[in-house]
């Protein structure tokens, strides 16, 4: 008789058995996931915290983890960390790197527009001196190093190429 307690016992033993170590890998996998949002200034960000309240965020579950491969070694993780650790650190460097060549984009369209700005504002100055100097006040040194007074038909060819300026680096 005690024989057959024990048989009964143990598919609820092999069920308690099997609960717990689903609860092991939902813990794990909570402990994996890491949150993607975009902050007022527009700046990704991803972290394994939620973000402030209030924030839309993104939950991004990190790669499955593959067993190494021959091209592929084995790579010892530190002692007491976690390979779904591992799996997350490295999937918050990709972020963090993509982060950063995102902001290096921004950085540089950020340069290029204080350049065309500055090519604005030359070219409306540029206008504005012809527009208070009719040709027949303005010079220009020839090549012989001689001056000589600018002629309305040059005079309008360089209005004209002030506001073709004005156009392609003002408009945007």
């Amino acid at each position: 008789m005690a024989r057959q307690v024990a048989l009964a016992a143990l598919p609820s033993a092999l069920l308690l058995a099997l609960l717990a170590s689903a609860a092991m890998n939902a813990a794990d996998a909570a402990a994996t996931r890491v949150y993607r949002w975009t902050d007022a200034q527009g700046g990704v960000h991803y972290d394994q915290v939620p973000p402030p309240n209030g924030r839309r965020f993104e939950l991004v579950e990190p790669a499955p983890l593959r067993p190494p491969t021959a091209s592929s070694p084995a790579v010892p993780a530190a002692p007491g960390a976690a390979p779904a650790d591992d799996a997350a650190k490295a999937f918050l460097k990709r972020a963090a790197d993509e982060q950063q060549r995102r902001d290096q984009a921004r950085r540089q369209t950020v340069i290029d527009q204080a350049a065309h700005q500055a090519d604005c504002e030359q070219a409306r100055q540029r206008q504005a001196f012809l527009d208070a100097n009719p040709p027949n006040r303005l010079r220009v040194r020839e090549a012989d190093g001689n001056l000589r007074r600018l002629d309305a038909k040059e005079w309008e060819a360089q209005r004209q190429t002030a506001a073709q300026r004005i156009a392609e680096h003002c408009s945007r």
